[in-house]
């Protein structure tokens, strides 16, 4: 059976929504999803099940998805859900993000960000990590002409000597 790409589209919001009745998923996991389909209406149910999915791993501590652990697997394992949701291919899963305009490479002002190891973000959740980074090496190479290297060597002898 051939499901068009609106049914699929419609399917997977639909499972998406049963996840989130269930508590499974929060309801702005599944608003990221409705919204990216308003903004972009031929978008892929590939890329939804991605953006709902980095959006999930957002509230558990993740910042990132990283595509190749969940390419291929069972996704939002759970008991309480009927039809398991699997994630597709990592190639027809990149294939399906590079060729949406709603996700943007690093530097890009897109919603979603697919960086060059294949860790898709929220495109905040990269920018706050791109700018940590870049603040983080700033001050590794800073030096500051007041350190005092011989109670340094002092305290490093002291300490573990």
């Amino acid at each position: 059976m051939n499901i068009s790409r609106e049914g699929a589209m419609d399917n997977i919001l639909q499972k998406l929504d049963e996840l989130r009745q269930k508590e499974i998923i929060r309801p702005i996991d599944l608003e990221l999803c409705r919204f990216l389909r308003e903004r972009h209406p031929q978008i892929s149910s590939e890329v939804l099940l991605a953006a709902s999915l980095v959006s999930h791993l957002y509230q558990q501590g993740h910042v990132c998805l990283p595509l190749d652990e969940y390419a291929g697997k069972p996704l939002f394992d759970n008991e309480q859900v009927e039809a398991k949701m699997r994630a597709p291919a990592l190639d027809t899963w990149l294939t399906a993000l590079e060729d949406c305009p709603a996700v943007g490479k690093p530097g890009d002002y897109k919603p979603l960000i697919l960086d060059n190891s294949d860790r898709l973000y929220m495109h905040k959740l990269w920018h706050y990590e791109r700018t940590l980074a870049e603040e983080l090496v700033k001050r590794s190479r800073q030096q500051d002409d007041n350190v005092d290297e011989s109670a340094i060597a002092r305290w490093i002898e002291s300490s573990f000597c």
